[in-house]
Formats: C-alpha cells, structure tokens, sequence
C-alpha cells in the first residue's frame, strides 16, 4: 500500500510582527502542580498540556482545526494497516546537549509501550538515523492525536534512565527550558525562551511563567490584580470577568459523569443490576442540573462531543422520570432503596450534593466522601470507592473507552470483565476504514450507555479568562480542554 504522509509543515505563521518590541512576559494561572514533578507518564494531558508543550516537544501538534502539523516528526502516515511510519526532524538537541534521532524517539515510544494509548505497539524500528517504523499488532485509530498529546511528549534519552532527574526540571527540546533558581516548586514554574528551539522564531514570549494556584476564585483575584494574564476558570466568575474587561475564552469541556467502579457489586450489590444503574441515570433532571448547578451540553452518553465513538442520537437516551427510576427499582428487588457511597473532590462536592438530593427522591439514600484531589486521587485509580464523581476529559475513543472496557484498562480499576464491550471495542480499534470504524464505535457507546456504566450528566462548558491588552492569539487544539501555548503572542 502507499505511505499516506501527512503536512510537513507547521500551520500557523510564526508568531510576532504588529507587537512592540521585547522583552515579552507572560503568566498564566495553572490549577495544579505537575504530578511526579516532569515525568510525563505520571501526567493527565488535560491538566498538564500547557506546562508540557512549554517543556517539551511532541511528534506532533494538534491543530484548531483537527488536523495535526509537523513538530518533531517531518513527515508521518500509515503505510499498511499494521505499520506506521515517520520522518524525525534533524538538526534537534535536549536541553542537555543530546541529540534528537531516530534512538530517542524509540527510547520514549518505549516507556509508553503496553499502556493503553500504545496497547498494540509491538515493535519499534529504527529505520535510519531519523526515520523509525511503528507496527502494531492491529490498526491504531486516533494515533495522529496520541502522538500530539502527553504520549508524544519527548524527554532526553539520558533523563529516560535516570527518571529521578525530571523530578525538579523537564530535559527536552521544547520552545522553553525552565529556570530552576526562579522556580519555586510546587508554586511557580519559570522558564525562558530556548534559543536552540528549531522553530524559535515563532516563540514570542521571552518568559512564561505558570503559578499554581488551586482555587478559582484566587485565579481570578490574581488576574483582576495583574498577578497572572492568563488563567483558568469557573462560570461563577464569567459576569465579574466581563464586566472588569477580561476575555473569556469557551470551549467543550469534560464530561461531568458519575463511574460505577463496583459493577461487580461485590461492596454495593445493587451495582451488579443493570435496572438500577439505568434507575439512576432516569433519576437525574439533567435541565434542572444545568441551571441551578452549572451550565453545559446535557447529555447520557459518556463518549465527548469531539470523539469517533459521539453520536448525537444517544444524548437523550435517559430523559428525567423518576417514576420509571422507581419502577426499576422494584423490579429490582430495591423498592425500599439503598445506600450508595460516591466520592469526589470539593471542586465537585456542590455537583454531588445537587445529584445526592435527586437520588433521594427515589429512595437512594447517598453516602457523600470528599477527599482533597491530593488524597482522592490516588485512592479513585486504586479502586478505593464503589462509585466516583469526576469530569472526565478525552483522549480519543481508542484511549477513551479502552479505559473503561478492558479488564486491565486504567479506569477499569477493579478489572469487571464483560465479553460483549470488549469484543465491540476490538471491532471498532482495529479497523481502518473511517465509516467503518465510527459505525463500530458508535454501537459501542449505545451498548455502554443502555447498560449504564456511568451516568453522564453533562459535557462541561471550559472557562478561561485573559488580559486581551497583554496576549493575543488564544486557541485551542481540536479536542483539548484549555488554549494552547503555541499561538500565544503580545497584544499589539
């Protein structure tokens, strides 16, 4: 078969021209400190995407648009169905002086080789000193995109085996290299334009430093002082922002869903009957939710808006009527109702309450247990609570559901098994033809909403607020939560 290549070429113009002359600074607002320091494998792409694409480079790079343009790789594409195939950009160094080629790439595609966004990987060529071969074991869907997020991410083969050294400071290629006398970890991440980057005349701040700061409001206050230019939101403040003159960048965000973890129901029995996780999905008046909790795209599916597996005709598969939820639950052997547990963070405990009020009106009686997102993350990826409430961002339908359908999938994290979802999930992962594949991924998204795996309640709306008279050229990657580093430039 012929080698389809894709662009090779960056599509944005690089940045600059109308603005005064430099030095330029900027400061963005970020919600958390990046986990495990900047080793990105212990990263969450949504969180983390605009410190990394500071930090490092990536294969390739996510357009607004969906498509993706050259960054690390020159030239990429599937030549078969099973063999993926790119050209490395020359002429690359880490920031500690190693050199970009076909033996890095390899070296980071391995630390990636056997999670989910890499299951089928089997074997990676080095073709030539900048050209490597990918063959799966079965077609990847959605690769291009992998390769634009966290998975894509480059780090310095000598910091790869010595992981401990990205603790405190990223080595990789990216448009900037952080300054660790400046850099307060835990609190605020400076770094300064790399003047070795190989596209660093589209770079146009100098300095671009990320403060931490986990509380909305506090973002805000620190925006309205000049404290940051740039920060993440929550629709409380959209009013307050307008009216003090700031842009509010909008956008489709996470799905807001609850994750039945104990499928099995071996810690909540009634979790194993399919009539009671459907009875709570019917429970849910998700108009009411939207108005009085947050807004968003109501919605029962879980597959995001921006993914293969969406299909618009599963939105309002569960419509609010709690007469069939107790119906259900009859027939289920729950008439008198149950306790079920759910756990989220603060940020999402007015959500819960909203949800835990709607329950009660079926007779379900809800546990509430709020964690600090210090101490409940760790205790949601080990299976700790029977059911979780989270907004859940997209890495493609391939990562997506894989998560959630394999038995040793990273949301599946109590390994429930079911024949059926797995068998439509390999249906949909290996095949090649786009009607084909979005067909397939489309059944399985029915079958898991009809069996309600989770209950969706809406796909978030994604605030972010910015000084319009300090930086211009706010966007974001199709499929991204939040904008993107690579088009940012001084206001002119």
């Amino acid at each position: 078969m012929t080698l389809a290549l894709g662009a090779c070429s960056t599509s944005t113009e690089p940045a600059g021209g109308g603005e005064a002359e430099g030095p330029h600074d900027i400061t963005l607002a970020i919600e958390r400190a990046p986990a495990g320091g900047f080793d990105t494998t212990m990263w969450n792409w949504s969180t983390f995407a605009q410190l990394g694409m500071a930090a490092y480079e990536g294969f390739l790079r996510g357009e607004p648009d969906g498509t993706y343009s050259a960054a690390l790789a020159t030239e990429w594409g599937w030549e078969s169905d099973t063999t993926f195939r790119m050209t490395l950009r020359e002429g690359v160094t880490f920031s500690d002086g190693e050199e970009f080629n076909a033996e890095a790439a390899k070296a980071n595609l391995e630390i990636h080789q056997g999670g989910q966004a890499l299951k089928a990987l089997e074997e990676i060529e080095v073709v030539g000193d900048h050209e490597i071969a990918l063959h799966f074991g079965s077609f990847l869907p959605g690769l291009d995109r992998i390769l634009s997020q966290q998975t894509g991410l480059v780090i310095s083969p000598a910091a790869l085996a010595a992981p401990e050294s990205l603790a405190e400071a990223p080595v990789g290629a990216g448009p900037y290299t952080l300054n660790v006398d400046s850099t307060v970890s835990e609190s605020t991440y400076v770094f300064e334009k790399n003047p070795d980057y190989w596209n660093a005349d589209e770079v146009a701040f100098d300095t671009m430093t990320f403060r931490i700061i986990d509380d909305a409001q506090a973002a805000f206050s620190a925006l309205q002082a000049g404290e940051v230019d740039m920060t993440w939101a929550r629709y409380q403040n959209v009013d307050a922002a307008t009216g003090a003159g700031f842009e509010i960048f909008e956008g489709p965000g996470s799905v807001l869903m609850m994750q039945f973890v104990d499928m099995d129901g071996e810690e909540v029995p009634a979790l194993a009957d399919q009539r009671v996780r459907q009875a709570l999905n019917y429970a849910i008046d998700r108009d009411a939710f939207a108005e009085a909790v947050s807004p968003g795209r109501i919605t029962s599916q879980w597959a995001n808006a921006e993914t293969e597996a969406y299909d618009p005709e599963l939105d309002d598969f569960y419509t609010y009527d709690p007469e069939k939820a107790q119906s259900l639950l009859e027939e289920a052997g729950y008439a008198d109702g149950f306790t079920l547990p759910i756990s989220t963070t603060p940020v999402n405990q007015v959500a819960l309450e909203a949800i835990a009020s709607s329950f009660a009106e079926v007779g379900v009686n809800v546990e509430l247990i709020v964690k600090p997102i210090a101490e409940w993350v760790p205790a949601a990826t080990s299976g700790q609570f029977p059911v979780i409430l989270v907004p859940l961002s997209s890495n493609g339908s391939y990562t997506d559901f894989g998560d959630f359908v394999l038995p040793d999938g990273g949301s599946n994290t109590r390994g429930y098994e079911d024949t059926e979802a797995v068998e439509l999930f390999n249906a949909a992962a290996t095949t090649r033809d786009d009607d084909t594949r979005i067909a397939a991924w489309q059944d399985l998204s029915a079958y898991f909403t009809e069996d309600a795996w989770t209950v969706p309640i809406q796909q978030t709306t994604t605030f972010y607020f910015y000084n319009a008279d300090v930086v211009d050229g706010v966007a974001r990657p199709y499929g991204n939560l939040l904008p993107a580093i690579y088009w940012l430039e001084p206001a002119s």
